[in-house]
């Protein structure tokens, strides 16, 4: 089984190769105990947003994206991302406090909270951007997430509605678990392919679209993140452009 792991490096690099596209970050740390000796809620956060290379209001409708995205905050009025990112921060403190008062001295375990979010190589004239997200809340495992936003000259999010033919779902959904499955024959044995299909969850990348599946979406957590790529050439009957 192949698994994607996309460094924050690659993504530098990547940026690199862009003329006059440039980025900025919003970064924070908390170290938060919860009373003298107790469990520590340890939480970052870092957001790549854009401050060159696209026009003032294209930027301002990316940034609002990554902001009320990262921050599970759509459909929330918008301010600015550090306002956001205060207010995420601010109700993560506030759920490791009451979780640890109401354990009634037994404790919950330190919990751990990364959040990274940064853009990754383009394809032609589209922004490709990927938060991920790792989550420790006690227990055996954390869980970590990873999501795809695809961004448009004008800083709109393109959606699989612009992208996949209305009447071609399912054939689109069959090239993804053929994709997904190819990799490992075994993840056959897990998977249903009732349960796989485009899930607006995707990056455009230059041999084809990439479409990702957190852990628990269609397959054991254990599998953890699962990704089917979709070469352009097989898509190139069933989609709207490119």
């Amino acid at each position: 089984m192949v698994k994607r792991i996309l460094s924050f490096m690659a993504a530098l690099a990547a940026l690199a190769a862009c003329n006059g596209f440039k980025v900025d970050y919003y970064v924070s740390d908390i170290s938060y105990p919860f009373g003298e000796g107790g469990d520590t809620l340890f939480a970052s956060v870092s957001l790549e947003y854009p401050v060159r290379g696209m026009d003032e209001e294209a930027m301002d409708a990316v940034k609002e994206s990554i902001s009320t995205i990262a921050f599970d905050m759509e459909g929330m009025e918008y301010s600015s991302l550090e306002e956001m990112a205060a207010i995420y921060e601010a109700d993560l403190i506030d759920e490791f406090v009451t979780e640890n008062e109401s354990s009634l001295g037994k404790g919950v375990l330190s919990w751990e909270d990364t959040m990274e979010g940064y853009f990754v190589e383009p394809y032609k004239k589209y922004r490709c951007y990927v938060i991920s997200y790792y989550s420790y809340r006690g227990g055996p495992h954390g869980i970590s997430t990873l999501t795809g936003l695809v961004f448009g000259p004008d800083g709109a999010l393109l959606t699989e509605d612009a992208l996949i033919r209305d009447d071609a779902r399912a054939d689109v959904d069959a090239l993804i678990y053929r994709h997904l499955v190819e990799q490992d024959e075994s993840l056959a044995d897990y998977i249903d392919e009732d349960y796989v299909g485009a899930n607006g969850n995707f990056l455009l990348r230059k041999d084809g679209v990439e479409w990702f599946f957190q852990p628990l979406e269609v397959a054991p957590s254990s599998l953890g993140i699962l990704s089917s790529l979709v070469p352009w050439a097989e898509l190139k009957p069933y989609i709207l452009v490119f």
